[in-house]
């Protein structure tokens, strides 16, 4: 009876690195970046928008040996759309996860909600290690429907069938346990043309100002990134960005030459914009 005991206390005291640093206030799942956001906001547009998904182990003892997390993408209204573009994973997802590193695709329609979800298992690789912390795979979508300005788009951890409970699982017996998500996040959508034409480099604030002017500059002379949204910058409305675009615009700027035309009736705003949440501690 004294050795049983002496042997429960020892896995106890082995399993105390992994249950204290999972019940720490940090995200072991969190949104490390988003390409294609500024300032918690997406235009709408053909440009892509990817969410970063980070992975941290916070146990400093044991490795991680299989994962399986679920992400919901959703909008704030019924009526928001989108369309998944793209998935991927950094190479050593795949070395550590080499017996199963895969993407599984459940309603993924653009509309109400799609999900996806995310395993990985190790066999002969080497489980994730201890206090790793890096920005591990991603998702990417656009969103181009101009009546879904003013709305929201939303990512959250999710379940997913058949059987995708959150969860991870860290070797040498140590266990299963659901790691903390950093989510959700929500991000307001707009429109890069509101009002009147000008703002070229689709800012949220919808002024026009040098750096629109810096951006025309640098997309017919420099072979920079096209404006995202072409009637941004067609201020004589022929339908295509060339010199007399710019010439109108310096005009505007700087000698008091008249004011952009509206932008196009299907580009206005829907108006409205709520806060962006987060409902987890320090990552």
């Amino acid at each position: 009876m004294r050795y049983r005991v002496l042997v429960m206390l020892l896995l106890s005291s082995l399993l105390l690195p992994v249950v204290s640093a999972l019940a720490q206030d940090m995200c072991a799942v969190s949104l490390g970046h988003v390409t294609g956001a500024y300032n918690g906001q997406i235009p709408i547009s053909n440009d892509e928008v990817t969410f970063s998904i980070r992975i941290t182990n916070l146990s400093q003892v044991y490795g991680v040996v299989g994962i399986n997390n679920g992400f919901e993408i959703s909008g704030s209204d019924p009526a928001v759309t989108w369309n998944v573009t793209d998935t991927g994973a950094l190479q050593i997802m795949y070395d550590i996860f080499d017996l199963v590193f895969a993407f599984s695709f459940h309603s993924v329609d653009g509309s109400g909600a799609d999900t996806i979800g995310v395993r990985g298992c190790t066999m002969m690789g080497m489980p994730l290690p201890g206090e790793y912390s890096d920005t591990a795979y991603w998702i990417s979508l656009t969103v181009t429907d101009p009546a879904n300005a003013g709305h929201q788009i939303c990512l959250d951890s999710s379940w997913f069938p058949p059987s995708g409970a959150w969860m991870w699982t860290y070797g040498s017996g140590a266990g299963s346990f659901p790691p903390l998500w950093d989510g959700p996040h929500c991000f307001n959508l707009y429109n890069c043309c509101e009002g009147i034409r000008g703002n070229v480099d689709c800012d949220p604030t919808g002024e026009n100002d040098i750096a629109d002017l810096v951006y025309l500059v640098a997309y017919i002379f420099g072979g920079g990134r096209a404006p995202m949204d072409i009637a941004t910058a067609d201020f004589d409305e022929s339908g295509q960005i060339d010199i007399t675009d710019l010439i109108f615009l310096i005009e505007y700027m700087f000698t008091g030459g008249p004011a952009p035309p509206d932008c196009p009736q299907a580009f206005r705003m829907a108006g409205g914009q709520v806060p962006i949440s987060s409902s987890c501690g320090t990552t």
